[in-house]
């Protein structure tokens, strides 16, 4: 009989799976299977196992005789031979399965399965007990109640799980006793107010070796429940907090896995206590919160990883390992932080600058690699540091430094790193570097477009199989580019005085608009007549408006002026725009005469002058008055005055004859003054008496001039056909004209046939040389 009940209980322990293989199951990837929460898929677990058992009502026991006598597996009901109930199913719809109290004998249920009714098995005064390799399902209080006086009682290698209660807990629940033992029990999918475990008003607990993970409550809790030991246990995937502890002093906390539970990793509110040597993992909010307590509490030897990590929108990004309700002093001694792992200059896995927790706590010898406590196998998680730009969606550019935190394999496997980005908020991703062994890429933003959805992801692969990553959950942006601005008046070629409105195009993007980031404007105009041209600022009421009032009164008349606008965007981007040549004008302009007299000579008896507008600001009537002089401006005579239009036809036949190298003026007159005026340069005047005679005598001095010339050619290439060709030495054209000028022609002999003349100075000279 025995031999069938160790093979049952193989069986049940094979088929429901060692709690270190569900939690290496749970964790490959790092991916937490939520949907294991859906009771249903284990409906065939239970449905098997009724076939193994022996049919049975449910039992009350309510003295020692009843004991032994409902103790179908035998036993005196002593230490060492308690009573045995055993191998039945027990399925009820209400009540209690098995009903023990008022016993003092040592018995022992083991190899039953419960399904149905109230209570699963409930202890009432009834000390000496042990229930084990059980299983308890769809109760609706407690699958298992240890209760007033029931003391030294052991629950061992159970499993428990789709039982749900609206108060207390769910599971297991042990009150008002001492000396209590749960060890190596499976708990699951169970559903209580308070926690799937929970002990209350009880003395010298002992919690080791368990598996509680996915239940619908906090895993495990102590209320009024002093001293005891939680040991090597995994609590995962419950709704509430992994460990929670009130007004329940004096315990050790060690070697547990607490991880992917959705509030806490541990809620501490007792005093006298050590938590060493555990793994808090992947908490949604804390990994330790520490609430009233004012005396010893000791934090030390653990792996604090992840906790808060997927509130990345919640400063700090990160979350909080560790929060501290209460301001009192603790221990924190050489845990590891996933946030904090340099530096080490040292390279004695130290971090080399403490851990800060509070004002008054901080781990002065915080760890550089993680604990390898072999309950759970996982890769932390690359976090991204120095990169508030990844979680406030603050704009980057340029070449960017992405930085993350060393990934560690539990196990001690090696890890490589690849980096991704989206650029519309993870809905496609591209691959920037593949498997590298560095925590850095130099990211080149400039090679893609300025967006507002882009995210980062750093994803760590390990040798023995695991695959972790992160990313922000908030994007952010990329800006390298700042339109330049576009001027809406001034752009060139405009005639201003006075005050005047600069306008031009407010400068904004996509992602000024989502980040809200500020422009400014600095207008300001060069004077290129200035040597060196000088840039001046022009004052803006508000630097964010797109318009300035210029007041030009100041300046110096000038047409080579240019108008400079300088954006700036507040996260550090430039860009500007020159205008093109403005005319300022600010004193009465002079009337430029626009007729060009330069080297010029009129034989006709008119001629037509034409001047600039002059252009007083203060649209004064302004007439022209004008001038020639004879003599390069010592005397002026009057041509005509009081003209309102900027032309005139001046008659040469009013210049006196003799004059004929003349300069003209234009004044420009205002309240019968001279305001400014205009000289132009020479004309040379021909009378009309001179016209002919002029042009005769010009015909006549070019045809003696083009005689002269070719009379010399021919002369000079005769010489040379009787010098037998000999030439010349090289000078310049003016010694050549002097020495053509210095011979003296003679005539020809003709008995002699010889060239005679008389050398010049100049030709002896080249006698002698040659």
């Amino acid at each position: 009989m025995r031999k069938i009940n160790f093979w049952i209980a193989f069986l049940l322990i094979f088929l429901i799976g060692s709690p270190l293989n569900l939690v290496e199951n749970h964790l490959t990837g790092n991916a937490i299977n939520d949907s294991a929460k859906d009771p249903n898929q284990y409906d065939t677990i239970p449905n098997y196992l009724q076939a193994n058992y022996i049919e049975h009502a449910a039992i009350e026991i309510t003295n020692d005789a009843e004991l032994a006598s409902a103790a179908n597996g035998g036993g005196t009901g002593d230490i060492n031979d308690p009573y045995i109930i055993e191998n039945y199913n027990i399925t009820i719809a209400t009540g209690n399965a098995i009903y023990i109290h008022d016993t003092t004998k040592h018995f022992k249920i083991k190899d039953c399965f419960i399904e149905g009714g109230d209570q699963g098995i409930l202890l009432d005064s009834a000390t000496n007990g042990t229930i084990q390799n059980t299983t308890i399902s769809s109760c609706k209080a407690p699958a298992i109640r240890v209760s007033t006086n029931s003391d030294n009682v052991q629950i061992r290698n159970n499993t428990i799980f789709n039982c749900s209660i609206n108060t207390g807990a769910a599971a297991i629940l042990v009150e008002l006793v001492e000396n209590s033992t749960v060890q190596n029990n499976t708990l699951y999918l169970n559903n209580g107010l308070d926690a799937c475990v929970k002990f209350r008003d009880c003395v010298n607990n002992t919690f080791i070796e368990n598996m509680v993970r996915d239940n619908l409550c906090n895993g495990l809790e102590f209320g009024n429940a002093n001293q005891g030991r939680i040991h090597n246990n995994t609590f995962y995937n419950n709704s509430g907090t992994g460990i929670n502890l009130e007004a329940s002093n004096y315990y050790n906390i060690t070697h547990n896995a607490i991880f992917n539970n959705e509030i806490h990793g541990i809620n501490m509110g007792a005093d006298y206590c050590n938590i060493t040597h555990n793994t808090i993992y992947n908490n949604s909010q804390k990994g330790i919160r520490i609430i009233g307590i004012f005396n010893f509490l000791n934090i030390s030897y653990n792996n604090l990883i992840e906790n808060f990590y997927h509130n990345d929108d919640v400063e700090p990004p990160y979350g909080q390992q560790i929060e501290i309700k209460d301001a009192s002093t603790y221990i924190f001694e050489y845990n590891f932080w996933h946030d904090h792992l340099a530096p080490d200059e040292n390279e004695d896995d130290i971090v080399d600058i403490p851990r800060h927790i509070d004002s008054l706590n901080q781990d002065s010898f915080a760890k550089v690699k993680p604990y390898n406590y072999g309950l759970i196998h996982i890769l932390t998680r690359p976090l991204l540091i120095n990169n508030d730009w990844f979680f406030y969606g603050l704009p980057i550019k340029n070449s960017h430094t992405i930085e993350w935190n060393n990934s560690y394999d539990s196990w001690g496997s090696d890890v490589t790193y690849r980096v991704w980005y989206s650029d519309n908020n993870g809905s496609d991703w591209y691959i920037l570097s593949d498997y590298i062994s560095e925590t850095s890429y130099v990211w080149d933003t400039t090679q893609h477009e300025d967006g507002i959805e882009y995210l980062i992801k750093i994803v760590s692969n390990s040798t023995s199989g695991l695959e972790t990553s992160f990313c922000p959950q908030l994007d952010f942006c990329i800006h390298n580019n700042l339109m330049n601005p576009v001027f809406i008046n001034c752009s060139g070629g405009e005639l201003l005085w006075g005050s005047f409105i600069v306008d031009w195009e407010n400068v904004t993007d996509p992602v000024i608009e989502h980040l809200g980031l500020e422009i400014t404007y600095i207008l300001s105009f060069i004077d290129y007549q200035d040597d060196p041209p000088i840039e001046h600022t022009i004052e803006i009421g508000e630097a964010s408006i797109s318009q300035a009032l210029w007041h030009t009164e100041w300046i110096t008349n000038s047409s080579e002026i240019k108008l400079n606008i300088t954006v700036e965007c507040s996260d550090g981007l430039v860009s500007s725009a020159l205008s093109g040549y403005i005319t300022v004008i600010n004193e009465v302009s002079m009337p430029e005469i626009l007729t060009n007299f330069e080297g010029r000579y009129s034989y006709d008896d008119t001629i037509n002058l034409n001047w600039r507008d002059s252009v007083d600001v203060q649209e004064r009537p302004i007439t022209y008055d004008l001038y020639y002089s004879p003599n390069y401006g010592y005397n002026w005579i009057l041509i005509t005055s009081g003209l309102t239009e900027s032309q005139y036809t001046w008659s040469l036949q009013q210049v006196n004859p003799t004059y004929n190298n003349l300069i003209v003026k234009v004044s420009t007159m205002i309240d019968n003054a001279e305001i400014t005026m205009y000289e132009s340069s020479g004309i040379y005047v021909v009378s009309e008496e001179d016209k002919g005679d002029n042009i005769f005598i010009r015909i006549i001095l070019i045809l003696a001039v083009t005689a002269t010339l070719a009379f010399t050619f021919l002369k000079l290439y005769k010489k040379r056909v009787l010098d037998k060709i000999r030439p010349f030495p090289s000078k310049s054209f003016v010694e050549d004209k002097k020495e053509m000028n210095n011979c003296k022609i003679e005539k020809i002999d003709p008995t002699s046939k010889k060239l005679t003349e008389q050398p010049s100075e100049t030709n002896k000279k080249h006698k002698k040389q040659n």
